[in-house]
Order: structure tokens, then C-alpha cells, then sequence
């Protein structure tokens, strides 16, 4: 049995927030028993966590981006992760908690040149402050307080930002709980009503939906992607992104159907 061993342990606005180290393997915990983020101590740069993986399925349809936004930077799984294969991208993270951040830079391996700014705010605010002109290829939010997902990101107002702050052909991918059905059922509608396509995830033996949009509507040519391309991008991230595709498939199976039968219609006579 691995040693669980206590980093660091403090508490901040009344909540437990804990660093544990158990083998190989460095956790930011609260409230005793949440995982917040996980890492391998030996490869930092990859993604301990299955959500994350299934979240860097925006990947199979941009796999050079050249500027990321992360909302909710946590214990910094994506920003490493993005650091490491694009080593030249711009990368704003965005986190509402200093002490949080603090835990990130001390015992997170949190990457720092001066392509990456890191801030302290609320994602929204943040968003309201940007220039037209500043746009991403890629939104990543992964935004959850206390009570689930952050009540100030995941609102059809920070979703219309995010739209409006994409470049053209770019994509996001955000994280959603479904311990709240309720709640996950307004989130998704939300975000369907902002952008012209999205696809739902959801994460094998875990309560995460990714949902990844576009401002166009071609967010299905993901799943177009052939055996080598799947096999190379997978090799190349290790993620397993013929898995992704195929739970994609399954999930979105209906609208996929649909989807299809109208592009092989025969064209009508008119």
C-alpha cells in the first residue's frame, strides 16, 4: 500500500485545503476527501486526471493552438499539460483564489515564461475586461467552488463572452458536473443556445460531462478523423482519443443520425 503523506495543510475561508502526496502521485484536496487536481511528481506535464484527458478533446479538431484561455487554473493540470506540447503557445489562466495559486507555483511545478500570465480574478470579469480583438483558439473552463460549478462562469452571459472571444474555427471545452441534474440540464441548455454546435462527453466511471462548442457548425468533423490520425494524435498526447470518440459517438448518436441522413439526402428538383 502506498504511504499517504501530508505536504502541507491549511485552512482558508473555513474550508480544509490539503497537498498529499501517496507514490509517484501529488494531490490538492479539500474539505478532507475532494480531489481537486492530481499530478505524477516524475511527469508533471501529463494528465493524471481522466476528465482533464477528455477535456483536451478539443484537440482532435485544432492540435496546434496558438493562444489558450484556462478558467480555473486549480492546482494546474491544463496549463502544464499545454505548456509542454506548445511550448510557444500564449496561455492566460485565470483562478479566483490567491491562496490556491500560491499552492500552484509552490508545490504544482507551475511553468513560468512570458507566455503564460497567470490571474487572480473572477473568470467573468476577466472576460468582461478583454478587447474585441482579443480572441483564442481554444477556452478551457474547469470553474467549481463549494457548491459545484462556479454560479458566476458557468451563466449564459459568461458563455456569450466566451463565443465572442473565440477566433474563427476555435473551441470550447468546459467541464460539468452531473451530481445536479437540475443544474447540469440549465448549464447545457445555456451553452447549446450560445454556439452552433456541441458535443456532450461524458466520462467513463465519473460524475464529469465535457461539452465542446463552436461558433460553427462544424464541431461533428472531429469525429471524421480517421484510424492513423487517431492513432498519431494519441501517440502524441497520450490521450486516448479513439476512446473519446467512440463514447462521443454513442453519446451524441441521435443527432449524429440526424446529421448524417440529411447530408445524403438526394438533392431535390426544384
Amino acid at each position: 500500500m502506498k504511504e499517504r503523506k501530508v505536504v502541507h495543510r491549511a485552512h482558508y475561508n473555513n474550508h480544509l485545503v490539503e497537498v498529499i502526496d501517496k507514490g509517484d502521485e501529488r494531490s490538492l484536496v479539500f474539505a478532507g476527501n475532494v480531489v481537486q487536481s492530481s499530478m505524477s511528481i516524475k511527469t508533471p506535464y501529463s494528465l493524471s486526471l481522466s476528465y482533464t484527458r477528455y477535456m483536451m478533446a478539443a484537440l482532435l479538431l485544432n492540435e496546434f493552438p496558438e493562444k489558450v484561455l484556462v478558467v480555473g487554473l486549480g492546482a494546474g493540470s491544463l496549463l502544464r499539460f499545454i505548456n509542454y506540447h506548445f511550448p510557444h503557445c500564449l496561455i492566460d489562466a485565470i483562478d479566483n483564489s490567491a491562496h490556491v495559486i500560491n499552492l500552484s507555483r509552490k508545490y504544482f511545478n507551475l511553468p513560468d515564461r512570458p507566455e503564460i500570465s497567470i490571474h487572480c480574478c473572477d473568470g467573468y470579469d476577466f472576460l468582461s475586461a478583454l478587447s474585441s480583438e482579443q480572441t483564442y483558439d481554444l477556452i478551457l473552463v474547469d470553474a467549481f467552488d463549494a457548491n459545484g460549478m462556479s454560479a458566476t462562469v458557468y451563466r449564459p452571459d459568461f458563455f456569450d463572452l466566451c463565443g465572442d472571444h473565440l477566433k474563427q474555427g476555435g473551441i470550447i471545452s468546459l467541464n460539468l458536473w452531473s451530481g445536479n441534474s437540475e443544474r447540469l440540464g440549465e448549464v447545457k441548455e445555456d451553452i447549446g443556445s450560445r454556439f452552433a454546435s456541441i458535443v456532450e462527453i461524458p466520462v467513463p466511471k465519473r460524475g464529469n460531462v465535457i461539452c465542446l462548442g463552436r461558433n460553427d457548425k462544424l464541431i461533428w468533423s472531429m469525429l471524421r478523423k480517421n484510424r492513423s490520425d487517431l492513432d498519431r494524435l494519441s501517440d502524441r498526447f497520450s490521450i486516448n482519443f479513439k476512446a473519446i470518440v467512440n463514447i462521443c459517438l454513442k453519446s451524441n448518436l441521435n443527432f449524429f443520425q440526424r446529421l448524417s441522413h440529411r447530408f445524403s439526402e438526394p438533392a431535390r428538383n426544384h
